[in-house]
């Protein structure tokens, strides 16, 4: 073995073999002939630096690699970090505008600069990974051990370059130091105000192959060496490949003890252990073939040596013959020879109420809700969705977003903004991440139609916001729009359908005015009026026509619709689809066709009925 190693094996004259262990110094004495093994085991790397008096390496309150493992390997943890690790930093962010500007479309030349110059980097903050990507590894790391690290590097010229996810199982933190004093700056009264303030900045450490290296806290004042691990003097510099890189600290909750984090779970170890040796027990149960389902008494009489070993093997833990029939011989040991005892052959069975489940189960299932419970997750969020409606699924998602989810997004979105976009010269943008959203095809259409019945909106937006709700890819064709906008003051007739271009300017004539041609309403439609006729065909399609005005009522619409210009029916069809298909996101132009043929065929069956009627 090398020195390097925590053991090292020293053979004296009289061929004893005597170990020394590299942390203290101390030798023992093992045995002539005896046999050691070379293998090393698996512990902490850190251990044998922890007692130095010159390396202060802080101690973590709970051994991480224990805690990976756990987190690999428990049936309830997995889950539960899938569900923190997706739902709060797999949703994506967007660089939003500070002040008084709206959107990124009133920004000036250089400000549309300095967003594309944010967006570029946040796009990939380090090659062949994205922010998501970085961000989900590192919440990972936050759950399993509650500490998370990102390595901030540099140029020679202390701009920043790329940020990286750092194993947190792999970096320990040092004692601090004397403070020192440092330049901070803040802001007070619409100024930028600078002072001078005692801190006392970290140093951290991080050992691979038996080799540490060294970094210090993101914004120390101070250049750190990232072998020696000694900082320099105030305003004194090292060359660019000395330099320790910079870390960022997160951590879930904070140890009572230590400056580490603990994971939120923590106090649900006992849970997290058993809920494990419940699983194994029960493996360990099947493999053995669990209990003998019988027993075989034989009173008065004795087995045949073959029919024991027979009986054995046929109902052994592992065979695959347990369930077949046996014959067994037996034969008297007791009486004379010319009257021999009776043998009697009892079997009694046993076992059998705990053959048919495994074991354990209300106790697996207490941990699994004490486990989730420390993540204060619903259980819709581990896949338990089977209980669950539309109306009490979206009250979980509702809660969860509120009281999980959403703050630790902001305590992120506070680290970046305070620490990060700053040094990226992003003054005036704001790093915020994108929630959870559950969208209702029904419910937006509605905010839609209320939305165009006030005018609030124009056809570009109405396009927009239809192409986000249906999943599709519509664009204004600028010819039907300056065509409809030109006739857009066309009143609707009378007894025709709600809204159909009427926009609601000028005075209502005192006499009906001549019922103007299908073709006239079709083409001076405006949106409103076209959200009310998918809403009126829908409700028809949905309740069914049963009488001979709702039929007269369904080819009317049907008439207009045949004559409406290309792109509003094509609009029509996929509100139409929203409206009354269930899953239009899975092929939204397939299923529009369909939601069309559905209602040419439904008008045509109906054909036969009017005429019939009549």
């Amino acid at each position: 073995m090398s020195d390097d190693q925590s053991i090292r094996t020293r053979i004296t004259p009289e061929l004893n073999v005597h170990l020394i262990k590299a942390e203290t110094g101390e030798s023992f004495m093992v045995p002539p002939n005896a046999v050691v093994s070379n293998v090393m085991e698996l512990e902490d790397e850190f251990q044998k630096f922890y007692g130095s008096p010159d390396l202060h390496i802080l101690v973590p309150p709970l051994p991480l690699k224990t805690l990976e493992y756990l987190g690999q390997h428990n049936n309830a943890l997995g889950p539960c970090v899938d569900a923190m690790e997706a739902n709060i930093d797999g949703t994506g962010f967007i660089l939003e505008c500070c002040g008084d500007t709206e959107s990124l479309e009133d920004l000036d030349i250089e400000q549309k600069q300095v967003h594309e110059r944010l967006m570029e980097f946040f796009d990939e903050p380090f090659p062949g990974q994205s922010f998501t990507t970085i961000r989900r590894q590192l919440r990972r790391d936050m759950e399993i051990t509650g500490n998370g690290y990102l390595e901030v590097m540099r140029s020679p010229q202390d701009e920043i370059v790329f940020i990286r996810n750092v194993p947190s199982s792999t970096i320990r933190m040092v004692r601090l130091e004397r403070p020192v004093p440092v330049q901070k700056a803040v802001s007070r009264g619409g100024k930028e105000l600078t002072y001078t303030v005692m801190a006392r900045e970290r140093k951290f450490v991080q050992v691979i192959a038996n080799r540490l290296t060294y970094f210090k806290e993101r914004g120390a004042s101070r250049d750190l060496h990232k072998v020696t691990g000694d900082w320099t003097e105030q305003g004194q510099r090292l060359a660019s490949e000395e330099r320790a890189t910079e870390l960022i600290h997160f951590t879930l909750m904070k140890d009572t003890h230590t400056p580490y984090g603990v994971p939120r779970w923590a106090s649900q170890l006992p849970s997290v252990l058993g809920s494990r040796k419940a699983e194994e027990h029960n493996l360990e149960y099947f493999n053995s073939g669990g209990i003998p389902p019988l027993l075989m008494l034989v009173q008065g009489g004795q087995m045949a040596p073959h029919a024991v070993d027979a009986l054995q093997e046929m109902f052994g833990g592992k065979t695959q013959h347990s369930h077949r029939a046996a014959v067994m011989e037996a034969h008297s040991t007791s009486g004379s020879i010319d009257s021999a005892n009776n043998v009697r052959v009892t079997v009694e069975r046993f076992g059998s109420e705990r053959q048919n489940d495994s074991m354990f189960e209300n106790y697996d299932t207490r941990c699994e809700e004490r486990i989730r419970g420390a993540f204060r997750l619903p259980p819709l969020f581990v896949g338990k969705a089977g209980d669950y409606s539309y109306a009490t699924a979206f009250a979980s998602y509702t809660v969860a977003e509120a009281q999980v989810f959403q703050p630790e997004r902001q305590e992120f979105d506070e680290i970046v903004n305070m620490a990060i976009l700053p040094e990226l010269g992003g003054k005036g943008f704001k790093f915020r991440s994108l929630p959870v959203m559950v969208k209702d095809a029904a419910l937006q259409l509605q905010a839609l139609e209320q939305a165009v019945s006030v005018k609030a909106v124009d056809r570009a937006q109405i396009i927009t916001s239809l192409n986000e709700i249906t999943n599709l890819s519509l664009k204004v064709d600028e010819e039907v729009s300056q065509e409809i906008a030109g006739d857009s003051d066309n009143a609707a007739p009378p007894g025709g359908p709600p809204a159909f271009g009427n926009s609601g300017k000028g005075p209502v004539p005192t006499d009906p005015p001549s019922p103007p041609s299908a073709e006239g309403v079709a083409k001076s439609m405006t949106s409103t009026g076209l959200v009310a006729l998918v809403k009126e065909v829908s409700v028809l399609m949905k309740a069914g026509v049963r009488s001979v005005d709702q039929c007269n009522r369904l080819h009317e619409l049907m008439q207009l619709v045949s004559i409406l210009p290309s792109l509003d029916k094509q609009i029509f069809q996929q509100m139409l689809s929203a409206q009354t298909i269930i899953g239009t996101s899975e092929d939204p132009d397939g299923l529009a066709d369909i939601a069309g043929c559905s209602l040419e065929i439904m008008a045509g069956g109906l054909n036969g009925d009017k005429e019939t009627q009549n």
